[in-house]
Formats: C-alpha cells, structure tokens, sequence
C-alpha cells in the first residue's frame, strides 16, 4: 500500500494495520 505524504511515523502505523487487517480476511 502506497501512501501520499504523511510522516513515516504514521506511515509505518498504516502499513501494520493494513497488514492486520489482511490477517484478518
């Protein structure tokens, strides 16, 4: 998943759900 813009703080929060939430399904 690509994001645009946005610290890598929060960049890096996104990836880990994105990630969860491809467990999940």
């Amino acid at each position: 998943i690509l994001l645009c813009g946005g610290d890598k703080s929060s960049q890096r929060r996104d990836i880990a759900k994105a990630k969860q939430m491809a467990k999940e399904i």
